[in-house]
């Protein structure tokens, strides 16, 4: 099943694409986060297998800001 990869809004197959978070949904556990490897390694997220334990399962980074390449500021 396809995912959407919420910072470069590509469909990402099963394939290509990395669980990077976890978010809050009205009623019950929350949905993943996916991202594609492109924009991992662009913003520099952090694999959500890599987060602290205590994680809230927001996305999270290597830097203090996300990095944007100019090729993706609108």
């Amino acid at each position: 099943m396809p995912a959407w990869c919420p910072w470069c809004k590509v469909e990402v197959s099963e394939d290509d694409r990395i669980m990077v978070g976890v978010v809050e949904v009205a009623s019950g556990p929350g949905r993943p986060v996916y991202a594609c490897d492109a924009c991992k390694v662009a913003y520099r997220i952090v694999a959500f297998a890599d987060h602290l334990t205590d994680t809230d399962g927001n996305p999270r980074y290597t830097d203090r800001e996300p990095f944007a390449p100019w090729s993706r500021h609108a």
